[in-house]
């Protein structure tokens, strides 16, 4: 096993970060993990060192890569506060492992080969913290694809919604206190663990989800959700089942009606 802590000052490089916000100014855990991701962890990296926000601190979880992943980590270690590499039982795993480090007033998932929009995001996101003290606020994705970039929105007005909808968690920075009383990602499921934890979040412990009109992140179609799309329904189908119990056949129906109807209008 390999594990670094950070320390303190040095961890945030001079000349970055022109925030000027309230006294608040609440830490923020960004959080990566990653196994195997020599191609793209340090454009991941780049862009949380690369935010105008100073009050990040950054945790790293890998999977015991045998690649060239940990030089990577090390020639960036200035940057991260602590990072640890060691075999997990999977990324849900490792954003538990991760959730037990943070120290965090706000929660952020940012896999290995997504990067934070821009520059200036997490402050944008701040200033929405420091306005509202949300449980959970969630932007936008921008999805990259080899045909063209497509803006992914998780705005939700009803249950059905709900229902039908994922929200990437790459979208939505979390509140420490949603996660001290939900508690942790049930590595059970392989793909979904995320979606699990947010309506757990929203139906059983009933937090709010805020909303704002921002970019999140760029996402990287290639991760594992989107390789493993039967496995990804499965899953998806069990949880609608736990957490809609009262509307789910009704909701299956009212999906099923309104392909039907695509399809019709499509060969018309």
């Amino acid at each position: 096993m390999n594990y670094s802590c950070g320390r303190g000052d040095e961890q945030v490089p001079s000349g970055v970060g022109s925030y000027q916000g309230t006294s608040f100014a609440p830490m923020i855990s960004v959080v990566t993990v990653v196994r195997n991701g020599e191609q793209q962890l340090a454009q991941t990296i780049g862009s949380v060192t690369e935010q105008t926000y100073r009050n990040i601190e950054f945790i790293v979880i890998d999977g015991n890569s045998t690649d060239g992943t940990l030089a990577i980590i090390r020639a960036h270690e200035k940057w991260i506060t602590r990072w640890v590499s060691e075999p997990d039982g999977g990324i849900y795993d490792a954003m538990n492992k991760a959730v037990r480090m943070c120290s965090g007033a706000y929660l952020y998932f940012l896999n290995c080969g997504d990067r934070i929009a821009t520059p200036e995001t997490v402050e944008q996101v701040v200033r929405a913290i420091e306005k509202e003290s949300p449980d959970i606020l969630c932007g936008h994705i921008l999805e990259m694809h080899t045909s063209g970039n497509i803006l992914s929105t998780f705005k939700t007005t009803s249950e059905y919604q709900l229902f039908l909808l994922t929200v990437c968690h790459q979208a939505i920075f979390t509140a420490r206190r949603v996660f001290d009383k939900v508690g942790g990602f049930d590595t059970s499921y392989r793909i979904c663990a995320d979606r699990d934890w947010l309506l757990r979040a929203l139906k059983v412990h009933h937090f709010a989800m805020t909303y704002i009109d921002l970019p999140i992140s760029i996402f990287d179609t290639s991760g594992v959700s989107s390789r493993q799309r039967r496995r990804l329904r499965l899953e998806n189908l069990k949880i609608n089942y736990k957490y809609f119990k009262g509307s789910f056949y009704l909701f299956v129906i009212r999906q099923a009606g309104a392909k039907i109807g695509r399809l019709v209008a499509c060969a018309r």
